[in-house]
């Protein structure tokens, strides 16, 4: 039986950071600012404490334009005595929205043929924030767009990281290589996820286990040994709790080693007091998700089938489903509600909330258009939503009925996404009949003063004209010339 006497307490004096954030949004449901009221140090007065506000700026399509960092020395995040501030600009982008150009328009992105960043300049890497010496990053991919290799030289040392698949296209096995030293991580899955259940690194095991929520709630090591995780609301590892293997019911854990705090899209917040706690995995930012970020892989995120970087809120290769951010490079424009965990989808964390959840993407998945292409690259034309977000123009070429006939094709295509598909996540995407009803309205809608007669008959003609042709020949050749004609 449990004695409650059986128990030591403990008081935490190395207790987390203190902080005050909040965010405003632009009218398309964008981040627009953050106010980071964050105390300087363990148990330091918040009031006393600098305040931070972060603003960015988009253009219309979507793309980071500008990031200002304003620093309020006297801890009033609206003052405007005592600021300094920063301004990094992110604003050189192609007409296939792929950055050509670092932060300040310092180095060069380099593509393969198929749209993948091969090379990123020094500016843009994680590491250059804390480490001016660090050099640009290097990537490489497999056929199927999955990551293959990173490479980085900081302070004239080189470390690359070499990938290996398994056969359900998940990362296997990782050789990594620092000067004259390598080591090689294997993970091993125990389920569909890409999540490893346990991982062996040159001999080390270590296993991963959930809590009852599916987040990462356990690291457990061959020696019986583990960490306790603690996360945040957001999913982000801000430390872990050691247990020792030979820790008793009077003396369980040794306590807490540090804390990690990350801005809203992934940046370790810079200053001593913040230690990052991720592990062999580098589980930190979105931790608890198991997204992994580590050295390994040059400060980038392991994120599903893509690689991230925090410093520019940027995807290193375009999105496999069109329409699942606002560019194909992008990471979700509000990361404090939304996740793409799998570099697929943006997904909100609530299922619903409000009509605010219906995006782009639940659009696009619910009606199955895709965003316009043509020779220059992905053209996008948005327009506000009734949902107040923006969304991708999308062309509805229906000859008749149209209101019917886009009903139940939206429909249909919503239930199969839903029970076929993407399973019982995907009804969290559509959200149901609620969605078809909406998407076919806006397709209505949308489609409408985009209709033209002349392309609509031809449309038409093309259709069903050379049938009716042939039976009446010349009546019906005259009656188009005449349509045709009228416009």
């Amino acid at each position: 039986m449990h004695d409650p006497d059986d128990i030591t307490g403990y008081d935490v004096s190395d207790a987390a950071i203190g902080y005050d954030r909040s965010y405003a949004y632009d009218g398309a449901g964008r981040l627009a600012s953050v106010a980071d009221h964050t105390a300087s140090d363990h148990g330091a007065d918040l009031d006393a404490s600098p305040c931070v506000v972060r603003a960015y700026t988009f253009d219309n399509n979507g793309r980071r334009k500008t990031l200002t960092t304003a620093t309020h020395s006297d801890g009033d995040c609206a003052g405007t005595t005592g600021v300094t501030s920063t301004s990094a600009s992110f604003d050189n982008y192609d007409t296939a929205d792929r950055p050509t150009l670092g932060q300040g328009g310092v180095g060069q992105y380099v593509y393969d043929a198929l749209g993948r960043q091969t090379a990123l300049p020094a500016v843009d890497t994680p590491d250059y924030a804390t480490d001016t010496t660090a050099g640009g990053i290097t990537l490489g991919y497999f056929d199927d767009d999955l990551p293959r290799s990173v490479a980085q030289t900081v302070a004239g040392v080189t470390t690359s990281t070499v990938f290996t698949l398994d056969a359900a296209g998940r990362r296997s096995s990782a050789t990594t290589t620092t000067g004259t030293a390598t080591s090689t991580l294997v993970r091993h899955y125990a389920d569909g996820s890409d999540n490893p259940a346990w991982t062996d690194k040159d001999g080390i095991i270590t296993r991963y286990a959930e809590s009852i929520g599916g987040d990462l709630g356990l690291t457990l090591a061959a020696d019986g040994s583990a960490d306790l995780t603690l996360a945040n609301l957001h999913g982000d590892v801000v430390t872990t709790v050691p247990i020792s293997a030979a820790a008793t019911n009077s003396d369980a854990a040794a306590g807490i080693d540090g804390w990690s705090d990350f801005t809203e899209y992934g940046a370790p917040r810079t200053g001593s007091s913040t230690t990052t706690t991720g592990g062999s995995l580098g589980y930190g930012w979105l931790g608890a998700k198991q997204r992994s970020t580590t050295t390994e892989t040059a400060g980038l995120t392991l994120m599903g089938d893509r690689l991230y970087n925090a410093v520019s809120g940027r995807f290193t290769s375009l999105d496999p489903e069109p329409g699942g951010n606002a560019t194909a490079y992008a990471y979700p424009n509000d990361p404090i509600n939304m996740y793409d965990l799998d570099g697929h989808w943006s997904v909100r964390k609530a299922f619903w909330k409000g009509v605010g959840f219906f995006s782009a993407r639940q659009y696009i998945t619910a009606t199955g258009y895709a965003s316009k292409f043509d020779g220059r690259g992905v053209r996008r034309s948005l327009w506000p939503s009734a949902a107040g977000n923006y969304s991708y123009e999308v062309s509805a070429k229906q000859s008749s009925s149209r209101w019917g006939g886009s009903f139940g094709r939206h429909a249909v295509r919503a239930f199969r996404s839903r029970a076929f598909r993407f399973g019982a996540r995907a009804f969290g995407r559509t959200a149901g009949w609620q969605v078809t009803a909406v998407a076919t309205g806006l397709d209505y809608y949308h489609s409408r003063p985009k209709w033209r007669p002349r392309q609509h008959l031809s449309e038409m003609r093309s259709a069903w004209g050379k049938p009716v042709n042939a039976a009446f020949g010349w009546a019906t050749r005259k009656f188009w010339s005449k349509a045709r004609g009228a416009y």
